[in-house]
């Protein structure tokens, strides 16, 4: 027999393997008190998966926990009885039924005082007698919260006699209403002048001269009580505030309204107010006072270093002015 035809087993690892030849095989035992990796693999599964053994609890011994109910039981008994023989010690002997008393918590309307006579008679009484036994009443009545209503005022020919009746208030009159009165502002001053006065002016060194309108160029006269009207009609200016400057004054003519005393190319002269602001520059003149007492001295608005002055019996600005005196006017 030749080695070919001889049996060799293929190599394997871990179980069986089926020969390439298709011929079976005897399986191959494991070695005696050897175990296979696979049966060692199993076991230690099969032996992981199940869960150890739990002790059950020991249980107490029936006798003992008789014995303990039992004993409670009798204690709980015995403290019952305990009490009730106490409180029947202390209760009067009565035929009514006998209750047990329990301690009250005081509330704090029990500390607080009631006022004598503000409730009903029940709530004054003292203590009363439930079963047998003295109970304090805890509840206290509050006073009345409705409001006392106002005496009534006796009547015209009545006279006030015992406690007065009540009734419904009764208000007093109102009062009359404040009279409200006009007031007159006071007069407006501008140093000597009065706004809104009709007055004239006198050079204060020449006593009887009047400045006044000629036409329509400003002069200085002589005229007095005697002159014609006409004349004395040109001496009378309406003081006015000033059309470029509250703080100063304008003079309109009395006889001739809506014209006013200006200057133009230095010469005083009498010209209708236009609106425009160089005529109301022109035309106000800033009251100063003068070196003799009760004089004043005119300085014009829009040329602060210039003064109404008079040259040859003509108004114009220099820049001396020449004081004057406020009269009434003719």
């Amino acid at each position: 027999m030749s080695t070919e035809d001889e049996y060799r087993p293929p190599l394997r690892v871990g179980g069986w393997v089926a020969p390439a030849d298709g011929r079976a095989l005897p399986p191959q035992q494991p070695a005696p008190g050897v175990p296979s990796a696979l049966s060692t693999s199993f076991l230690a599964s099969a032996t992981a998966t199940v869960p150890a053994p739990v002790a059950a609890p020991e249980r107490p011994d029936p006798p003992r926990h008789r014995t303990a109910v039992v004993a409670c039981a009798a204690l709980a008994v015995l403290t019952v009885v305990g009490v009730a023989a106490l409180n029947t010690g202390r209760q009067p002997s009565s035929g009514g039924p006998r209750f047990v008393t329990l301690p009250t918590v005081p509330t704090v309307a029990a500390a607080l005082p009631v006022p004598v006579g503000s409730g009903p008679p029940s709530a004054q009484a003292g203590p009363s007698s439930v079963g047998g036994r003295r109970s304090h009443s805890t509840a206290s009545v509050a006073p009345s919260s409705r409001p006392a209503a106002a005496p009534v005022a006796p009547g015209p020919g009545q006279a006030a006699t015992g406690p007065a009746t009540t009734g419904p208030a009764v208000e007093p009159p109102a009062a009359p209403a404040p009279t409200r009165t006009r007031t007159t502002a006071p007069p407006q001053r501008r140093g000597p002048f009065t706004v809104g006065a009709a007055m004239g002016l006198e050079p204060a060194r020449m006593a009887g001269f009047r400045v006044r309108h000629r036409g329509d160029q400003g002069v200085v006269d002589r005229i007095g009580a005697n002159s014609p009207a006409p004349e004395r009609a040109g001496t009378r200016f309406t003081v006015r505030t000033g059309l470029a400057d509250g703080a100063c004054v304008s003079f309109e003519s009395a006889d001739r309204p809506g014209h006013f005393l200006r200057h133009r190319s230095f010469r005083l002269r009498l010209d209708r107010r236009d609106g425009t602001p160089l005529f109301a520059a022109d035309a106000t003149f800033c009251p100063v006072d003068g070196r003799r007492p009760g004089t004043v001295v005119l300085r014009s608005q829009n040329y602060p270093d210039r003064y109404v002055s008079l040259r040859f019996f003509r108004l114009e600005l220099g820049r001396r002015g020449t004081a004057f005196t406020v009269r009434p006017p003719l």
